[in-house]
């Protein structure tokens, strides 16, 4: 929008916003606007209303096919969709999925703006699975990343890129896995709880898991 003496010049930008008291109000990108449950949503009102409830800030949002995912850099400890719906929030503003990263992508240009087309081609390539609708349900024990999970009490599914430590591992959960490992998943006790402490990514973690003799010493 534009100024001209007392005429307004308006210019065609892709955004979709509204006027209230003479200020304008950009919601987001008409390419990013999806339905969710019947209604227009924009991961920018997503993003605002999951901050604002869990006082997390590095996090962006994505939307395909109609499911809502919510990225962040680290857990967000007690998150659930029931507890977003009781905040107040309807359910086209609550994420469906919610995915932790060692870094969100964001566009060489444009001070750290966040580069949604890779968020969508990151969330459209993971295998996640849909957060549990209650905060105390637990993930079945089915691999590293479950038993993780489990262990460290996370309720997002967790990222390969991301360490033991970096999810809020110590020592003692890490024999609390150590044991868990052995008895869920049968691994050998050629790893043990400093393995885990000691590895920079559980991918690098299953690594060990899967070729024992070549774990770092």
């Amino acid at each position: 929008l534009g100024r001209n003496n007392d005429t307004m010049d308006v210019f065609s930008t892709g955004d979709v916003g509204f006027c209230e008291n003479g200020l304008w109000y950009i919601q987001g990108r008409c390419s990013e606007i999806e339905k969710i449950n019947g209604v227009l949503t924009s991961p920018f009102e997503i993003e605002a209303a999951f901050s604002s409830l869990y006082n997390v800030d590095k996090i962006a949002c994505s939307i395909v096919n109609g499911t809502a995912f919510v990225i962040s850099e680290s857990p967000v400890p007690g998150f659930s969709r029931e507890h977003m719906h009781q905040a107040g929030l309807p359910w086209n503003m609550i994420p469906q999925k919610l995915l932790v990263v060692s870094h969100i992508p964001v566009k060489s240009e444009g001070a750290g703006k966040v580069d949604r087309r890779k968020i969508a081609d990151l969330v459209k390539n993971h295998d996640e699975t849909p957060i549990e609708q209650s905060a105390s349900a637990s993930t079945p024990c089915l691999d590293l990343y479950s038993c993780v999970q489990n262990v460290l009490r996370l309720h997002a599914t967790v990222d390969k890129s991301m360490s033991f430590v970096e999810l809020g591992g110590n020592s003692a959960s890490a024999v609390s896995l150590m044991m868990t490992l052995r008895r869920e998943l049968k691994i050998p006790f050629a790893i043990t709880a400093v393995d885990i402490l000691q590895s920079t990514t559980l991918g690098e973690l299953q690594n060990a898991i899967e070729n024992p003799k070549a774990k770092r010493i």
